[in-house]
């Protein structure tokens, strides 16, 4: 994966060449919006790019994380396939929120983690001044980033840190993840030696308390879609559908979708092209959730959630 990381970038780089996308008129693109200010922030690192379509919306927001082992990436890395993303998720309906995390070699576990809830929480709290529904955030994340993702929305430490709670998360999209760290990790020189002893140190407890599955039974994870590609490396694919029973059998909602003749790059450089298989199984999940948290206050009270406002600057790209 350290290899496929750094191929990453440089498929990246070609397929933003290739088939550039444009933002809607009228839409949305902000750059380099602070999302954490408090202590050790990163003034490169804690910061995120807003994609949005034109309108009122409310539409949903999809919080990406990217890959790269946790030592690599970047959201405005070389290539911008990043950008890219955001742009077409905007064309699809979606208010796309891009973060950057601190990486291994500054930051060691659990800061990647702690990065990507206070992004979460970020969006959680500024949807509706992008025309987003707050009821509506998703945690959406490729390789690493779908780890990451995963493991905040399992764990309630990470968002319960920043006064949230995953039940405010209306769902999980997670593509081609390491779910099972201590598998992973365990495979010196395919994980263990490159990323994982670099970004959770040498102690198997680290290991095994950065695994999703091992917290599904202490808060309440929002539903999930696993993806990954038939092309993936067979112990992602393992890991995949490993992680889909553990959250069937704590009850957590979940749904597996395997694209066909991808790997683990093409499967997030093609995300949201028109006729993606992926992009309509994803945009579906999208429109099926809302945040647990969300219907069942707006039961209690009879009215509709609508969050709350922050004070940060929207800026519309004509």
């Amino acid at each position: 994966m350290a290899l496929a990381a750094g191929l990453l970038a440089s498929s990246c780089a070609f397929r933003a060449w290739v088939r550039p996308s444009t933002l809607p008129e009228g839409g949305l693109e902000k750059r380099d919006v602070a999302y954490w200010e408090g202590e050790g922030f990163d003034t490169a690192k804690h910061r995120l790019d807003v994609y949005a379509p034109k309108g009122p919306g409310p539409y949903p927001v999809v919080v990406f994380v990217h890959g790269g082992g946790w030592i690599l990436g970047d959201r405005q890395q070389p290539g911008g396939n990043y950008v890219q993303l955001g742009r077409r998720l905007a064309s699809q309906g979606v208010v796309a929120v891009i973060p950057s995390y601190r990486l291994a070699a500054t930051a060691r576990h659990p800061a990647q983690v702690e990065d990507v809830a206070r992004a979460l929480t970020w969006a959680l709290h500024h949807a509706p001044e992008l025309n987003g529904d707050p009821t509506r955030v998703f945690a959406m994340g490729h390789s690493a980033g779908a780890q990451l993702v995963a493991l905040a929305a399992c764990d309630p430490r990470y968002l319960g840190a920043l006064g949230a709670a995953p039940s405010q998360l209306a769902g999980v999209i997670a593509i081609s993840g390491p779910y099972d760290v201590s598998h992973f990790g365990r495979s010196l020189f395919l994980g263990g030696f490159p990323m994982v002893i670099p970004t959770f140190g040498w102690q198997r407890e680290a290991w095994s308390d950065a695994m999703p599955a091992n917290h599904l039974r202490e808060g309440q994870a929002p539903p999930f879609l696993l993806a990954w590609a038939d092309g993936d490396p067979e112990l992602l694919r393992r890991d995949g559908e490993k992680f889909a029973k553990a959250l069937e059998a704590a009850h957590v909602s979940v749904e597996t979708f395997e694209t066909s003749f991808d790997d683990h790059l093409s499967i997030i450089t093609d995300f949201a092209d028109d006729g993606n298989a992926l992009t309509a199984r994803a945009l579906e999940f999208l429109h099926l959730h809302r945040a647990a948290e969300a219907k069942s206050s707006a039961q209690t009270r009879g009215s509709e959630v609508i969050g709350k406002r922050g004070d940060s600057e929207v800026e519309v790209v004509r």
